[in-house]
């Protein structure tokens, strides 16, 4: 009889524990239940915040020279150099209203980036017959190349407005589907030097300039789940499609000795296109970890730091020779370029790295 009763006893015990710990799962499940849906409500406020940005641009059009190596005749072998931007700082800025009594916001941003680098090649001093040049002068006549140098340039601004509605799934997580304006205006710039040996008024100078300015629509969604004691996980996901021109143009500026004697020296040429309209595809994504504080019941500081990427579908496009006039020959070295063909060609744009935010909400 004792027996039994203890039987009942332990079993009573499980029973209890088994729907403590269910009652205790589901006030969990709760939390982060997905059918679990509300459109919460914001009492009016304003948000500054500013973010410092640590970006590598990336772009499809920064090769500058090949570096040739000519021997022996039956195999010769050609290295393209390209100039490989490095991380730099950067910022952006914005401004956020939360509209009274509603799940609705306003968002404004600016990002601006300014990025500059260069690499040079020069041909090996125990191989006299290594040499370098553009891409349209890679041949005999450019044997006495020895020298060349790139610098790549960008001028990168993004401007966004943009409305929200919020939307909680349970009670951590809470979402932002926007959608608004895109302004996008993006400059490269690559300039080539090139020097040789036995002519020390000699240099050579190109520089591939393009020039895109676009506004377009912008959508996406942006989340962010609490985590405990303030921290939490954001992501945020957007398209954009700018429409505007593009502007390009390749510019020459050559000194040399050959110029002296006709009294042309220096030498300026270019080759330039009609603005062409483009409508630009993009995205950008981030992934993230937060901070929030708060101070009395009004002000809120909050903190934020992860990794951004975005992209560009041919923002940039580029005009060149692609072969000089042979008969008669007109070297580079003599100061001057009579071309023979040209080329076109659009080169895709990004930016990547790591960013940190910090907001104040009043």
């Amino acid at each position: 009889m004792k027996l039994t009763n203890a039987k009942y006893l332990l079993l009573g015990s499980v029973l209890h524990s088994v729907f403590t710990f269910s009652a205790q799962a589901q006030a969990v499940f709760a939390d982060v239940d997905p059918l679990f849906v509300t459109v919460p409500r914001f009492a009016k406020s304003y948000e500054i915040n500013a973010s410092l940005l640590y970006f590598q641009p990336t772009s499809s059009s920064l090769d500058y020279a090949i570096l040739t190596n000519p021997l022996p005749l039956p195999t010769p072998q050609w290295r393209i150099k390209t100039v490989k931007p490095g991380y730099d700082a950067n910022f952006n800025i914005g401004l956020a209203y939360a509209i009274d009594n509603t799940a609705n916001d306003l968002q404004l941003s600016w990002t601006h980036t300014d990025f500059s680098d260069s690499k040079s090649v020069t041909a090996s001093a125990v191989n006299p017959t290594q040499f370098t040049g553009p891409f349209y002068e890679i041949g005999p006549d450019a044997g006495t190349i020895r020298q060349g140098r790139g610098r790549a340039k960008f001028r990168y601004d993004v401007v966004n407005l943009d409305a929200g509605q919020f939307v909680d799934y349970g009670r951590r997580f809470q979402t932002r589907f926007f959608a608004g304006l895109n302004y996008l205006h993006l400059k490269q710039s690559l300039k080539t030097s090139f020097s040789i040996v036995g002519d020390p008024n000699f240099s050579f100078t190109s520089e591939n300039i393009s020039e895109f300015n676009g506004v377009g629509p912008r959508l996406g969604i942006a989340g962010t789940y609490e985590l405990c004691y303030g921290f939490g996980l954001t992501a945020q996901l957007a398209g954009t499609a700018s429409v505007g021109r593009v502007k390009t143009r390749m510019n020459f500026n050559s000194t040399s000795t050959a110029l002296i004697i006709l009294g042309a020296n220096p030498n300026q040429q270019a080759i330039t296109a009609d603005h062409i309209a483009r409508i630009v595809p993009g995205g950008d994504a981030k992934l993230g970890v937060t901070y929030f504080h708060p101070f009395g019941r009004d002000y809120l500081l909050g903190l934020e730091a992860g990794y951004q990427v975005t992209s560009y579908m041919d923002p940039i496009e580029d005009v060149y020779p692609t072969s000089l006039v042979t008969n008669p020959a007109t070297p580079l070295q003599s100061g001057t370029i009579a071309v023979n063909t040209m080329g076109e060609s659009q080169s895709n744009f990004g930016v990547s790295g790591p960013y940190f935010k910090a907001a104040f909400k009043f």
